[in-house]
């Protein structure tokens, strides 16, 4: 299931530069993490795929991630000449201490090392200064420094007490008036990272309902759309979804470039990865379309399923976007209308018809509803 330990098996492995240096320097065996737990958590192998060199039965270096044929065989050299990724990660942070990347590089290795007093000083600074490079805010760098400090926590508990001194410092400059522009959305995601949500969910319900609040919402927007989910608070979820048509927009467009990139590679693993991708892409719009709903939003919601719809045909977004009025209790007559059109094209509809028909019948107070018609 790790897409890039098979992709260094089809590649990296059966290299010949790779295959020769192997055997004439070492001997190279292969753990399946999921076999074998116990040695992989001697080993703290924490991702995959992890590379770990031995030197007289101890540990020497180890390397996490993807690693091409040339880049192996250049670590692999650089073992042997008794050089290790932390010295040259050291190195480069000591040359150019104020950038974030190379910080986050070097912070990243010692955990993955176990060196978790020292991995936790450089997250530490990375949530003091990630600020100074505008990449590191709100994207790939930031969305890691999140997740290390999640697994420090989880292995130290001095790394959750120095957090907490982070996210209590960014609490305080957002109650003098004096934040840093993505003080909010780091405090939210502190407050995730520490176990700490009910605290966002208490700021949130202040400020919900007060529009001048609402671009500080859109900063943590990710993060509270999360929450509101895991917690099923769906009407909260509708409400802070801005441009609807552009908020879809980009997530069709972004499923019909992976589309796209999939057909043009002939691999069994990316069609499936796809395949997942599509499966959580529909049942995110499901739940949008719901959580409209129950925002009392529901010609915007309706938008929402024409778009995905248009997207793909086969009826099957109809008959899980009726599912989820159900859920939310927001049963309308235009779901029967869907749910006939999804009958159509071959989706099993009547079960869910009857429930329609009988919520509708409900809310309208009358006597049920003949079905001569069996949709």
């Amino acid at each position: 299931w790790c897409g890039p330990c098979k992709m260094m098996d089809k590649t990296t492995w059966v290299d010949e530069k790779v295959v020769g240096w192997l055997k004439a320097h070492a001997v190279a065996i292969q753990i399946d993490v999921d076999a074998l737990p116990d040695l992989s958590k001697q080993l703290r192998i924490g991702a995959m795929p992890t590379v770990i060199v031995f030197r007289g039965g101890e540990e020497f270096d180890r390397s996490v991630g993807l690693q091409q044929p040339g880049e192996l065989i250049e670590w692999l050299d650089g073992v042997r000449a008794g050089k290790t990724t932390l010295t040259a990660l050291e190195a480069r942070a000591a040359a150019d201490p104020e950038h974030v990347e190379k910080r986050f590089e070097l912070a990243k290795h010692l955990l993955d090392l176990g060196s978790y007093d020292r991995a936790t000083d450089q997250y530490v600074w990375l949530w003091e200064n990630k600020h100074r490079n505008r990449r590191a805010n709100g994207g790939t760098i930031g969305f890691f420094v999140a997740r290390g400090s999640e697994q420090l926590i989880g292995q130290n508990e001095e790394a959750r007490h120095a957090f907490v001194r982070v996210r209590d410092a960014i609490e305080a400059r957002l109650n003098q008036g004096e934040p840093r522009a993505d003080d909010r959305a780091d405090w939210v995601t502190l407050n995730g990272v520490l176990g700490d949500d009910d605290r966002t969910l208490e700021w949130f319900d202040r400020v919900k309902n007060d529009p001048a609040m609402r671009p500080e919402i859109e900063r943590c927007s990710t993060d509270i759309e999360a929450l509101l989910t895991e917690r099923e608070r769906w009407a909260d979820r509708g409400r802070i979804i801005g441009n609807v048509d552009t908020y879809v927009g980009m997530r069709i467009m972004t499923q019909r470039m992976v589309d796209s990139q999939t057909a043009r590679v002939l691999d069994d693993d990316a069609a499936d990865a796809t395949a997942m991708m599509r499966t959580s892409f529909f049942d995110e719009m499901s739940r949008v379309y719901g959580s409209l709903l129950a925002a009392d939003r529901a010609k915007e919601a309706s938008r929402v399923v024409h778009a995905v719809h248009r997207y793909q045909s086969d009826g099957k977004f109809l008959v899980t976007a009726v599912e989820w009025a159900m859920k939310v209790g927001q049963p309308l007559p235009v779901h029967l209308e869907w749910l006939r059109a999804a009958r159509q094209r071959g989706q099993e509809v009547d079960g869910l018809a009857e429930r329609v028909r009988a919520a509708l019948d409900d809310h309208a107070g009358r006597p049920p509803t003949p079905n001569p018609g069996g949709e």
